[in-house]
């Protein structure tokens, strides 16, 4: 029950506009200290997965803030493992975005999905 407690599926509750499907909230002596905003991603096999265009924003505007509140796990269902991908997708993320800065002045580039392979696995949770 202290799970389902100390976790509130805002994806489900409020709809997946949020950048972030899960709110939870950091208990310290018995109250809440600080909030992990968790984006949960899955994928049936390999290391692969995919971004919308909201998530990316989302996940840029919590990178440019330098935001540590913000998670990426990656469920990979037929390995039965989860990592931690955030380091990975927030560097990513950055990287893709300063080269779209750069060209900003020639060009317009607004992809609708972001596709992102891991070639190395990250620790686990």
């Amino acid at each position: 029950m202290e799970d389902i407690v100390n976790l509130l599926h805002v994806s489900k509750s409020m709809g997946d506009g949020l950048g972030y499907d899960i709110l939870e909230p950091v208990i310290d002596n018995g109250s809440v200290q600080n909030l992990h905003f968790v984006e949960v991603k899955t994928s049936q096999g390999g290391a692969t997965i995919y971004l919308s265009k909201n998530e990316y924003s989302k996940i840029l505007g919590f990178a440019n803030n330098e935001d540590k509140n913000w998670r990426l796990y990656h469920v990979m269902i037929k390995e039965q493992q989860t990592y931690d991908r955030t380091d990975d997708v927030v560097q990513a993320v950055r990287e893709f975005h300063s080269k779209v800065d750069e060209a900003a002045d020639s060009l317009t580039l607004v992809p609708d999905t972001w596709k992102i392979e891991f070639q190395t696995f990250c620790h686990t949770t």
